[in-house]
Formats: C-alpha cells, structure tokens, sequence
C-alpha cells in the first residue's frame, strides 16, 4: 500500500495522491516548539493532473475552498466543520488527521509551463495542529468496577471517579476525551451543571479528594469570621505537591446570606497560608455544589515533602447564621472544565455526550450543554482518575448514579 494522503470536511474529501491524478512530489514536515497547542506550518509540493484544462481548474479551486472554509472554521467555530489534512502512512492500519488551522496554494513558476499538458504544480502551505489517531473507547474502572469498556458506574459522592490505566492513552501528548454520561437513576433528572477534573499528577489511584465537613456559627459583625477546618496530612502534601485545587463545596444548613472564602493555615492554626484567597457571595441556602476561588496545595511551590497543614472553608456575615458544609471536594486542576444548561430534563437511560474532540455538548444531537471552560484532557502514559460532580440547579443528590464510557483520539506531533 502507498501513502494516502487527503483533505476533507467530512463531506468533501480530496485525494493528493490519486491513480493517474494528483501527485505529491515532496511533503516537509515539521513539528512544534509548543506542544500544549501545537501550530505547525508545513509545505506540501503538489502536481495535480487532469484530463482537460477546466477539469484542473475545478481541481485546484476545491483544494482552496477547503482550505478557505478551515479559516472560516476559526473565525466562527459554530458555524463550520474542521477541516482535516489525513495521512495513512505505508504499513500502518490506521489513519491520522490534523486539523488545518489555514492554508494557500502558491503556484510554481512552471505552472503555465505545465498547463497544456492538463497539469500544475503548486505548494500546498499549511498550519495544522497535532495528528490524531482513529476513535477508540477507553477501558475505565470505578471504585468496586474493575476496568472494562462499555459502561463503568459512579455516584454523586466521594465515589464519583473512573480511573484510566497508564497503558490506554497512548500518543505523545495530551488529548481531549469525549465522555458519555447515562443517567441510572431511574427516573428523569434535571441536571444544570456537571464540574469535571482530571488528576494525572497528584498520586491519582491513592489522593482523596473528598473532605468531610462541619458545622459553624457566623457572628452578627460582618467583620469576625468563623471557620469549618480540617487537617491534611503530610502524605495528603505529598500528593498534592503544590499544585493546584478547587474546593467545590455543598452547604446543607445556612441561616442566611454568607460570604466564604478557602484558606491553608499552618499546623498551629493561626497563620494564613493563603489570605488573598477571594470570596464567594452565597445569598440562600442551596444544596448545589459551589466553586470556590482555587488555591496551590501547599502554596509554596512543588515538592514532594510538604508537612501537615489546616484547610478551613473561612465564613463572614452580617448576621448570626448556623453554617453545616456536608463535604468539600478538593478538585484537581491539572484539567478543569465546568458545563452548564439552562433547561431539558435527562430521562432514565438518557445519554449526555461531553465530546471535547470535537467540541460538542448535546443530549440526542440537541446541543443544551454549554462548555463554560477549556477542554478536559488527559495524558499519555499515567494513570489518572477524572472526577464528575452535578447538580441540578438549586439542589444536589449525593446518592445518584451515572454510567461512565469514555473515548479519545490519540496524538502526536509526526508520523
């Protein structure tokens, strides 16, 4: 088999390399100096042949279109397919695609030369981003799930987690993940917002990532603060290494409008580790989950040996209210995404795709999910866990269940 090499909208496809047309007589790759977001520009020698002079004129006008349209595609992201360079290398399986950020055709000096004969040659300039593999489903545990495709559950607690294993994401670099969330509940669900995370670096088989809670009274001063803390240990440090959480936090008793704020304090708790943490303006008792300001665990930089500290969620107000946070969830930040609806209930059986791939949000095609974030990634070759939280707008269930399937791309930088 020879190289196959072909530009498509996935409606229209164009084929370089064609049996008695088109022909590739040189490709300079390249690679990328920034491999979060690589942009990479390279040029592709192309000699298209035809069998009659509008025939080639036809040719070359489709390559620009498509070319034109993956501009367009990032001016207005809504409104246009990505448009894909595709290559499958002699000897391998499976294709890979790039998307093409933009492109052009510069004509060769010979090109009038050439003409006659139903044949020209231009340079194919393009800048794409990383290859990606075929679509493949991840195998995934969850606590008491061994791993397995298909389906894994999880629960709106301490057990909302699903676990990769090192080997199923391969590539170089890291990827987005398309998730597919069925609703087990047995009944119609109101879901409002899901706050997704991946731990890939902070011990993630071993890390927990829920904390218990506690009750407090504010005092009537609006200046003196009262505080719900609890004690990490320094293997909890040692996890977390300096990197950084959101604590998302469900309040079951609140007296009246509070403001809250999270701090790390040291082993005596009585110096703020973190005193320009902000504060969160929380008017009314809900039991929804809320996200609080993110703070480095701890905040002096990373290292592995961090001893004890004191996390405490800090409350103000002007009023003597009684506060009882049920849980905080310490959540990871290695990729941080937060999707919101307005309305559409979920029924039982009912599947929400988050497809970071490709950048689609919907339940049945009906597109009610708005990613409020970046793209939830994972990485090649760690083990990680992605935690899932929802709630359904003014309250939460902490005793509902999902079933989790996940998919990726594979990418890397060549070839």
């Amino acid at each position: 088999m020879a190289h196959a090499i072909s530009v498509t909208d996935g409606t229209t496809t164009i084929n370089l390399i064609a049996s008695g047309g088109n022909m590739i007589e040189a490709y300079t790759m390249d690679t990328a100096e920034d491999v979060n977001d690589p942009k990479i520009t390279e040029t592709i020698d192309i000699l298209f042949v035809a069998t009659t002079g509008p025939n080639l004129q036809t040719a070359i006008n489709a390559v620009e279109n498509l070319l034109r349209a993956a501009k367009h595609r990032q001016d207005k992201p809504s409104s246009f397919p990505k448009v894909f360079l595709q290559m499958q290398v002699d000897g391998e399986a499976n294709s890979w695609r790039a998307e093409i950020i933009e492109g052009r055709l510069k004509p060769d000096e010979t090109v009038l030369r050439l003409w006659p004969n139903f044949k020209a040659k231009y340079a194919l300039m393009l800048t794409r981003r990383a290859w990606e593999g075929p679509r493949k489903e991840l195998s995934i545990s969850s606590n008491g799930n061994s791993a397995a495709t298909g389906g894994r559950s999880i629960t709106n607690n301490a057990n909302n987690w699903i676990q990769i294993a090192s080997s199923q994401v391969g590539g170089v670099l890291p990827t987005p993940i398309e998730l597919q969330l069925t609703n087990t509940t047995g009944g119609s669900r109101s879901y409002r917002h899901f706050f997704l995370a991946t731990n890939a670096f902070s011990d993630p088989a071993n890390f927990s990532h829920r904390l218990a809670g506690g009750s407090t009274t504010t005092i009537a001063d609006s200046v003196s603060v009262a505080r719900v803390t609890t004690a990490l240990s320094s293997t909890v440090m040692g996890d977390t290494q300096g990197r950084t959480f959101k604590p998302i936090v469900r309040i079951t008793t609140l007296g009246g409008p509070v403001y809250c704020r999270p701090e790390l304090r040291d082993t005596s708790d009585l110096i703020s580790l973190t005193p320009d943490t902000k504060e969160k303006y929380i008017p009314a008792l809900s039991t929804a989950f809320i996200q609080l300001d993110s703070l480095a665990l701890p905040p002096g930089g990373y290292q592995t040996a961090w001893g004890d500290t004191v996390f405490g969620l800090v409350f103000r107000s002007a009023g003597a209210y009684a506060v009882t946070v049920e849980s905080t969830q310490l959540t990871p930040t290695d990729s941080y995404q937060y999707i919101a609806q307005l309305g559409n209930n979920i029924a039982n059986n009912g599947i929400i795709t988050f497809n970071n791939i490709e950048e689609l949000y919907h339940v049945g095609g009906q597109m009610i999910y708005s990613n409020k974030s970046g793209r939830l990634m994972v990485w090649p070759g760690v083990t990680q866990r992605i935690v899932i939280l929802q709630d359904e707008g003014s309250s939460s269930t902490t005793t509902q269940t999902m079933s989790v399937r996940a998919f990726v791309r594979e990418r890397r930088l060549t070839v």
